[in-house]
């Protein structure tokens, strides 16, 4: 969807590195930034501080603890860490509160408009132009735009003109997981916030307050869990419990970082120094506070896997429900309840096929070797060291596999029975061969399978293969060479032998 097609890799000497052509605008932008770093750096200090104050500030993430950012996700509040629409919504709210006195008067009115979207876009180039912030600035653009012309006119038009506007610049966008999670989020607050914050009235200030921010919570929660749950297959059972402590806490962190470096600038650098020991404390605060809920027993809901047409029978059931909620329309009700029947009996007809499955599936991973055996919601792993020592490469290429197929459980051992690189499956006999002496005492027997998997060049030709063996279907992982799979694949033609190469045709899924 971006165009890119290809890539290669290169050596260090097959490149030259050419000397840097800066455009003044952006380098000026960049000196400006290296500056607030260079001011965050020297007022807080703490290694996991520092970089959640970088993130959450202008979204400089180099520094940032990737066992945190991955804790802050578990949690759902990893938007905090990443530059949003929350953080440009309270600059333009700031902003606004500021200027208030040039709401009246037209001339005044311009002036302030053109002050709050000069600054808003110069942030948001600032902080490095993403996608998350280009659609907030572009957002709060039009909502800007639209006070100046006195439209009084609905707010979801003038959501839907930001949405028309980024996607006539680039329609792929509509693909992109954070536009449609942004939009949807935003809708979502719009809609529904009044209404929940209805249900409990509140005479104290600060219970009100609470209770505000967990009506915005779960309005932007309401309608965005099912992409959520689509997309990333996970929800977090606190997200409530984390916004609660996050929201309001980052939002005084992202003030006390303003303050801080505005008066470092002034060259009032005790009271920047007073000012970001504070920030500091409360950034280990926040980050105590999401660590203390990432521990909670059942976090999150792993495994979640929904087809496309469920995610839409979803959110019918939502969007009806809330229709039956606010208008009380028995029709909307009946409609709501259907719609939740027919994706309830479609979860339980996929619960039943999960549960009668077995398969195996052999992995594309260069260079890496590696094996599921699948038998409902359970499955055991065989892989090499290069596998099992990489847990990226695990997440990449196996965790993904194991949610499609709505496996949850790990058992400690291969649930086949397993002698000499020899597996007995449901009745099936699978060897693995990665090493040549395994084949060499396998020949000496001699032998038949259902499937032989040969990995790390274990063979030096399919015929050697032949000579002793029987097999239904030949397998060769992506740990072998590329130049030897292409002969062993014109071999293995020549000798009537089925054969399957993860590398060129992909990882293998057997039903077993």
């Amino acid at each position: 969807l971006q165009g890119i097609t290809h890539q290669i890799f290169l050596k260090e000497n097959e490149y030259v590195k050419i000397a840097n052509v800066h455009n003044p605008f952006w380098k000026e932008l960049w000196q400006v930034r290296d500056t607030i770093l260079s001011i965050i750096d020297n007022n807080i200090i703490g290694e996991k501080e520092t970089g959640v104050a970088e993130a959450l500030l202008i979204g400089y993430r180099d520094n940032l603890d990737k066992d945190l950012q991955q804790v802050y996700s578990n949690t759902g509040i990893v938007h905090i860490l990443a530059i949003s629409g929350m953080h440009l919504g309270l600059i333009f709210w700031m902003l606004n509160k500021i200027l208030f006195f040039a709401n009246k008067k037209g001339s005044l009115k311009i002036a302030k408009a053109i002050i709050v979207l000069t600054i808003i876009w110069l942030f948001s180039m600032l902080t490095g132009s993403s996608g998350s912030v280009i659609r907030a600035a572009v957002m709060f653009s039009f909502l800007q735009l639209s006070g100046i012309l006195n439209h009084k006119g609905s707010i979801y038009n003038t959501l839907a003109a930001s949405a028309l506007a980024l996607l006539a610049f680039d329609p792929t966008t509509l693909a992109d997981v954070g536009f449609q999670l942004s939009y949807i989020a935003v809708v979502g607050i719009i809609a529904l916030q009044k209404y929940i914050e209805n249900w409990w009235t509140q005479p104290l200030w600060i219970l009100k307050k609470v209770w505000n921010l967990i009506a915005v919570s779960i309005a932007a929660q309401i309608l965005a869990f099912p992409i959520c749950m689509f997309y990333f297959h996970q929800f977090p059972n606190y997200f409530l419990l984390a916004n609660l402590i996050a929201i309001p806490l980052s939002t005084i962190v992202l003030f006390g970082e303003i303050g801080t470096i505005f008066l470092s600038i002034c060259k009032l650098s005790w009271v920047a120094k007073f000012i970001g020991s504070i920030t500091c404390w409360l950034i280990t605060l926040m980050n105590s506070g999401i660590e203390w809920v990432d521990a909670l027993p059942g976090y999150v809901l792993n495994g979640l896997q929904f087809h496309p047409l469920q995610i839409v029978l979803l959110y019918l059931f939502i969007i009806l429900l809330c229709f039956w909620l606010v208008k009380k329309n028995t029709q909307h009700l009946k409609l709501s309840l259907a719609a939740f029947l027919v994706l309830l009996c479609w979860k339980i007809m996929d619960e039943v096929e999960t549960n009668r499955q077995q398969k195996m599936v052999v992995y594309a991973i260069p260079k890496g070797s590696a094996i599921d055996f699948f038998q409902g919601k359970n499955y055991s792993v065989f892989m090499d060291s290069t596998v099992a020592e990489n847990h990226i490469t695990q997440s990449f290429h196996l965790k993904p596999s194991r949610i499609f197929f709505g496996a949850t459980h790990q058992l400690s051992e291969i649930n086949a029975v397993k002698k000499d690189n020899e597996f007995l499956f449901h009745g099936h006999k699978i060897i693995y061969v990665d090493k040549s002496n395994i084949l060499e005492t396998l020949n000496n027997k001699g032998f038949d399978a259902d499937v032989m998997i040969i990995s790390h060049n274990a063979v030096k030709s399919v015929n050697e293969i032949a000579e002793h063996c029987h097999t239904k279907l030949l397998v060769f992982d992506s740990s072998n060479s590329s130049y030897k799979m292409n002969d062993w694949k014109n071999e293995a033609k020549k000798l009537g032998i089925n054969f399957w190469s993860t590398e060129l045709n992909g990882a293998l899924v057997l039903d077993l």
